[in-house]
């Protein structure tokens, strides 16, 4: 069985965005944004800027900054 352990995707205008790549636990999800340093995971549903949330055995991203289509964003 294949797993999917990255994705490249961009930004949608909004500071959610849902993904596949799977894990075990949700610290274990990394983001860079337009090939930068990874942003920060932070346990709280409303990140700041430079950090993102993914709730409990969640499929989205809940961001500190909005992202566009012109952002590419690298979880893995």
């Amino acid at each position: 069985m294949a797993t999917k352990t990255e994705e490249f995707t961009t930004g949608n205008g909004s500071t959610s965005l849902s993904f596949t790549t799977q894990y075990i636990n949700e610290t274990d999800i990394k983001v860079r944004i337009d090939g930068g340093n990874p942003l920060t995971f932070t346990n709280s549903a409303s990140p700041s800027t430079g950090q993102y949330h993914i709730p409990n055995n969640g499929t989205s991203i809940t961001f500190g900054d909005t992202y566009t289509n012109s952002n590419v964003i690298h979880i893995y």
